[in-house]
């Protein structure tokens, strides 16, 4: 078990959500590592916080059982504390649970998160409805002690109970002290008061701010993390380690290439061209898809508009380089290269991060899958300390030589429509050399679709068509 070194944490401890989409009851999903042995070596260790955690969750389940619904709960808390309202009237696009004849329309839904940003243990409890927010608590974790730094609850009259002294104590400075007083009648009734004092000189709001816009990253099965056309010459390291991943993969690609495209030749039409110099701010980036199959990605840096292709490069039999269109590719590879820079972001020292991504397997053959997520177990070091989330259907990764029990998690739905959430290492009597996938499958664990007869039923028509 190895130890962490303090500079380098940015870690996901736990998450539970309730009454949001098809989660009723509060569900918990949790990184903390069990007293299992297997695989031990990887398991992380802070002697400041006492936490122990793996690396690595895997979410399987049935469809419609609610695996996309985690990833949207986790991404749903993270746009609350990084978007600013617009309006005092503007309503918040929470969905509660849906299957119980209303009864939970009207009750809030609730988040609590625990984070480990720097050296300091944290807990966030958000309770919002579509009006506003309910409760927002923020606290301090010191073994089993909870230490508030503030807290706001609505009373049944809609008026605001706060505490934010403790808060107030940790500021530095007179005017700071005032400031954070101030931003109690200051802040919307829908907006997050941590959002408010985001960037106004209160350190422990910073680093946990700069934790959900930083340090946690979300992908959905057809986003891409980085697009490479840009990051490929501005990023060291990154275009080696794509190549040498996509040869590894037996892709054919020897090697990608961005190349740059100059402004006028940029065969859009005039109205999109105007379109893109209107809303692309700095630093932003866009991509287009041409119905041939050309993707162009388009930049504004340093106020000037940049247009890059990525095309590939594959070996003729006599060595010649030949060059490829991106679209000519297999969406599996087309796939590969979109995780590619979270994989490098993941793995290369000092830089973490906890990346939760939405069905990881499409289009990936399940070999490729499975070295993927071996291959990132196997470049953990006390200098790469980051965390990946994944959902998948690919039952090739219940392998206990692959991922601890702790590390597997199964998504289920009940008979009323609500889902669930527990790791395999909740089930009792399970022994290291069982063949899970097989037990899976036949439904020991739960997490499968209930097959009961026939999708198609043919019959007779009620009425003969009319000519």
């Amino acid at each position: 078990m190895s130890k962490l070194p303090r500079n380098f944490l940015s870690m996901l401890i736990r998450f539970s959500v309730s009454n949001f989409l098809s989660f009723k009851d509060p569900v918990e999903f949790s990184m903390t590592a069990t007293r299992e042995r297997h695989h031990s070596e990887r398991v992380f260790y802070d002697d400041r916080s006492g936490v122990r955690l793996v690396p690595v969750a895997a979410i399987f389940g049935a469809n419609a059982s609610g695996k996309s619904n985690f990833y949207r709960s986790v991404q749903f808390l993270r746009r609350l504390v990084l978007r600013q309202p617009q309006a005092p009237e503007e309503q918040i696009a929470n969905e509660p649970f849906k299957l119980d004849d209303g009864e939970s329309a009207t009750l809030p839904a609730r988040f609590v998160i625990e984070i480990l940003p720097r050296e300091t243990h944290f807990r966030l409890t958000v309770a919002v409805a579509r009006d506003g927010y309910v409760e927002e608590q923020l606290e301090e974790i010191r073994g089993e002690r909870a230490i508030l730094i503030y807290s706001r609850h609505r009373s049944e009259t809609g008026i605001f109970i706060w505490n934010t002294e403790p808060l107030q104590r940790r500021a530095a400075m007179n005017q700071d002290r005032e400031f954070i007083h101030f931003k109690t009648r200051d802040t919307l009734p829908n907006q997050m008061f941590l959002t408010s004092l985001r960037g106004k000189n209160v350190p422990v709001v910073d680093e946990i701010v700069g934790w959900f816009s930083d340090q946690l990253a979300l992908m959905l099965p057809d986003s891409t993390f980085k697009l490479l056309e840009f990051n490929l010459p501005t990023t060291l390291g990154l275009r080696e380690f794509c190549n040498e991943a996509l040869r590894g993969a037996g892709t054919g690609i020897f090697e990608i290439r961005p190349e740059n495209v100059a402004w006028d030749d940029f065969p859009a039409p005039t109205e999109i061209k105007e379109e893109i110099k209107k809303k692309l701010a700095e630093g932003q980036i866009t991509y287009l898809l041409w119905p041939d199959g050309r993707r162009f990605s388009v930049m504004r840096r340093n106020g000037k508009l940049r247009v890059a292709r990525l095309y590939t490069h594959h070996k003729s039999e006599s060595g010649k380089m030949v060059r490829f269109e991106l679209s000519n590719e297999s969406e599996g590879t087309q796939r590969l290269m979109d995780l590619l820079p979270a994989f490098f972001e993941m793995v290369r020292p000092g830089r973490p991060k906890v990346f939760v991504i939405d069905e990881l397997d499409r289009s990936l053959h399940t070999l490729l899958a499975h070295h993927l997520i071996r291959s990132y177990l196997a470049a953990m070091s006390t200098s790469a300390r980051s965390q990946l989330i994944f959902t998948t259907h690919d039952v090739t990764l219940l392998d206990q030589d692959l991922l601890r029990r702790d590390e597997i998690w199964l998504v289920k739905k009940s008979d009323d429509g609500a889902s669930t959430l527990a790791p395999l290492a909740n089930v009792e009597g399970l022994r290291h050399d069982k063949d899970i996938r097989k037990s899976y499958l036949m439904g020991e664990f739960g997490g499968t679709p209930r097959l009961t007869r026939s999708l198609f039923k043919l019959g007779s028509p009620d009425k003969e068509p009319q000519e």
